[in-house]
This record gives structure tokens, sequence and C-alpha cells, in this order.
């Protein structure tokens, strides 16, 4: 049995094994998605996971039907009431900084979207290497119904299926289901999940036999390359999201969608 070293911190929990890190998103009842103590805490935790030498993988999954449905509502409501712009403009930079954090993880990175993976949730989803899903999987791009900005999701997307039909599903809100997933090459099915580190550890041992010195090599001459383009990008992002924001309409457009997130999860169950 690999020894396991377990933790807690706000909106998830830790397992790490030698070979493995595995991450789950736990919601607080209180307030659904990911909240201020959890988009702070959860780069330090991915970058310090991904330090670890001779690790190779970190997973990333959710739990009871939801993967993870972005910032919490009660987050942007406040960043929306908030006649200081600087609150805005910190939300974006906090979501964003979790999806760098992924994307620049020195290991094979492997999100199971076992649930509901909305908005940011599903850039989260997208930026790792390996994506999983099993049947209760649902994606949702639901940019054009808060009419704000697709972040880092449009370009995240077109690595994984292509800039036109990236750019058809963000305009269109596409809410993608497990077959979906699969048709568009988004994800892998995978309906017996493992339950426990040791489980991941070796069904990715098993079907990814890896160097993790060569494989964090790769990751970093990928990024590095695209870095420049996708910084440019990202500012331009941070500055006219933070102007729709503070969009008036947003709170109620908010509202519905979060409407819509807890029908999504019902009819799972």
């Amino acid at each position: 049995m690999t020894e396991e070293h377990l933790e807690t911190g706000p909106g998830y929990s830790l397992i790490e094994t030698a070979d493995l890190a595995l991450i789950t998103l736990n919601e607080i009842p209180s307030e659904p998605g990911l909240t201020a103590a959890s988009l702070q805490a959860l780069p330090v935790v991915i970058q310090r996971v991904g330090a670890v030498p001779g690790r190779k993988f970190l997973v990333i999954r959710g739990e009871k039907g939801i993967f993870c449905r972005g910032a919490s509502t009660n987050l942007i409501r406040v960043a929306v009431d908030e006649p200081d712009s600087s609150m805005r403009s910190e939300l974006v930079n906090r979501v964003q900084r979790v999806v760098w954090a992924v994307l620049e993880s020195p290991l094979m990175t492997v999100s199971f979207v076992n649930g509901l993976a909305a908005g940011p949730g599903a850039e989260l989803g997208i930026a790792c290497d390996i994506t999983f899903a099993d049947a209760a999987a649902r994606v949702a791009l639901w940019y054009n119904r808060l009419n704000i900005l697709p972040d880092m999701g449009l370009f995240l997307l077109e690595d994984v299926i292509g800039s036109r039909a990236a750019l058809r599903a963000v305009m269109t809100g596409a809410v993608w289901m497990k077959d979906d997933l699969v048709r568009l090459g988004f994800a892998d099915p995978l309906e017996d999940a493992p339950s426990t580190a040791e489980e991941w550890r070796k069904i990715l041992v098993r079907r990814f036999r890896h160097s993790p010195l060569a494989y964090a090599a790769a990751k970093r001459i990928r990024i590095e390359s695209r870095r420049p383009l996708w910084d440019t990008e990202l500012a331009q992002i941070r500055v006219r999201q933070t102007e729709r924001l503070s969009d008036p309409e947003l709170r109620e457009r908010l509202e519905r969608t979060l409407a819509m997130q807890m029908l999504a999860t019902a009819v799972k169950e």
C-alpha cells in the first residue's frame, strides 16, 4: 500500500502519494462555487504538489454531481455591487491564476469531470492535459448567458477542438454531455472511476508510462512558446471583463444562470 498524506483546505481536499496528488473540489453548501479563500489557496497547492521530485500525476475531480461551477455566486455578487473596480479586476485575476497554475504544472494533469463544470470550472477542466468524463459530466459554457467574456476558455478550447468550433461553442452557450465530450475529442469516457488515490495511480501508470523530467520539459517548452500571446490576450481580457462585471443587468443574468445550474444538478441526481 502506497503511503498517503491527507490535507484539507478551503473548498478542497488533497491526498498525496509519491507518484500522485489527488485534489477533490468540494463546495461549501452555504456558498457554492470557488470562494475567495479557495481561489487564493488552490494555485499555491497546485504549485506545491507539482514541485515534489519524481511525482508524475495531478488529478482534479469534483464530488456530489459538481466538478466545479466557477467563482461562487456570492463572490460575483459582491464584485458586481462593489463601486471600486479593483475588486472586479482582482476576481478575474484570481480565476486566471488557478487556471495558470494547472497549465504550468510540470506534472501530467488529469481532470475527471464527474458532474457540472461551468464557466471558469469548465476552463479548469480544459486546462488539464488529460480529461476523463463519466455519465454525470456536463460542461456548460455560459459566458453568453451572462454577457461576459470567455476569459481563458476560448483559446484553451481552440487547442482541443479547433478555433471555429471553439468560437461557436462559446458564443452559443453550449452544454456538453459525456457523449458530446467524447465525440469532440474533449474527454475520454471513464465509467468505473477510481475512488482512491492508489486506484488512480494504478490506472494512470498503466495508461501513461513517461519520464517526469522529460514530460515537464516538454510542457515548459509548450507553455513558454505561447506565453507572450496568452499574456497579451489575458491582459486585455482582464480590462474588458472588469468592465463587463460592472453591468447592472449582470445580477439578473447571474440569478437565472444559477437556477439553471441547480436544475442541471437536479437532473443529474
